[in-house]
């Protein structure tokens, strides 16, 4: 679903700092430049991967469909768009990770028990031609 501008805004404002500055740090611009370098990726789709991951920290993607998503919009194959995911995931997301998995839940600051080491769930998907109609 597309969103407009004021409310994605409206999602970055309501997001808890920890997020924000995840998503608007140096670190990240430098991961993301790492993986540009490391990946040989175009401007283009650093841009792809880099909307991509807002989207999903402000809980507009579905974190199910990161790999297959990073595969399409970036025209990369889907080893390495999982490779990729992977390195985000352990790079960016690991650090906000209680708080990206509330906002995918849509609740409120977790439980301690709830503090414990997770991974944004990443679902592979079957090789599917996005443009082939359906039989």
């Amino acid at each position: 679903m597309p969103y407009t501008k004021e409310q994605l805004d409206k999602m970055f404002s309501d997001l808890p700092d920890d997020v924000k500055e995840a998503m608007t740090s140096v670190d990240t611009r430098d991961v993301l430049n790492e993986i540009k370098e490391k990946y040989k990726l175009h401007i283009d789709q650093v841009g792809q991967l880099s909307a991509e991951i807002a989207l999903l920290m402000v809980g507009a993607a579905s974190p199910q469909r990161f790999i297959s998503n990073l595969e399409i919009l970036m025209k990369i194959p889907k080893e390495t768009a999982a490779t990729i995911a992977s390195e985000v995931n352990e790079k960016i997301f690991r650090t906000v990770r209680t708080s990206l998995k509330n906002i995918q839940l849509g609740e409120g600051d977790a439980p301690e028990e709830d503090q414990k080491e997770t991974r944004v769930e990443i679902q592979k998907t079957p090789n599917v031609d996005p443009y082939r109609e359906p039989i």
